[in-house]
């Protein structure tokens, strides 16, 4: 989660009607900065433990953050690609069972998963950006913008899979396919993507917004 690379992906929808997606993206910023020790790197793709507690602690003030900014984000593009992991994220750790996830920490701490998952995450940023900046993301059919965000979700899930299987054992490997769930839950359910069996849509119709 760099926030730099935020600003950057955000852009031109910074100031897109009925989200606060710049306001939202500051959140994140400075959430980031406090996180690690007031650098400019932002967060762990995977956080190791040092990290991890350190987003939990700051969990509820970017939640306050959050808050305001939020109405009329559940169905915008751009915040469920952007912003929205970043919650699922947070969601998974501090919600979740934050003991098990750090008791990994072995795994998250290898200099080569953080290289690897680093690499998951900056081809997902750049997948998405492809997309947000692409005509077809306007002027495109619906049913081949679905496609794409859901090609782009698969391939990030796999990634994450992947880097991990290479080096740790597979208790780590579970969780990390645990977390990837939940943090594109939201985009997931929005678009009934079929690789996640448990989100497909039963034939319900669903909307979401461009612009």
């Amino acid at each position: 989660m760099n926030p730099t690379l935020l600003i950057v992906l955000l852009g031109s929808w910074s100031h897109v009607h009925g989200c606060d997606l710049l306001g939202l993206n500051l959140c994140t910023w400075k959430f980031a900065y406090n996180v690690t020790d007031n650098t400019s790197e932002g967060v762990s793709a995977i956080p190791p433990k040092a990290e991890a507690l350190q987003m939990c602690r700051y969990k509820h003030q970017l939640e306050s953050c959050f808050e305001p900014k939020l109405e009329g984000c559940s169905t915008n593009i751009v915040y469920l690609s952007t912003i929205a992991p970043t919650e699922g994220t947070l969601k998974f750790m501090c919600a979740g069972d934050l003991e098990a996830y750090i008791s990994q920490d072995s795994c998250w701490s290898l200099p080569e998963i953080r290289n690897l998952t680093a690499e998951c995450y900056l081809q997902y940023i750049s997948d998405i950006q492809e997309i947000l900046t692409s005509p077809d993301m306007l002027l495109g059919p619906k049913h081949t913008l679905i496609d794409n965000f859901c090609s782009v979700m698969g391939r990030s899930r796999h990634c994450m899979h992947d880097a991990i299987k290479q080096k740790c054992s597979e208790a780590p490997v579970n969780i990390v396919s645990e977390l990837m769930e939940t943090v594109f839950r939201k985009m997931t359910s929005l678009f009934s993507c079929q690789y996640n069996k448990n989100l497909v849509s039963k034939g319900r119709k669903r909307m979401y917004q461009l612009y």
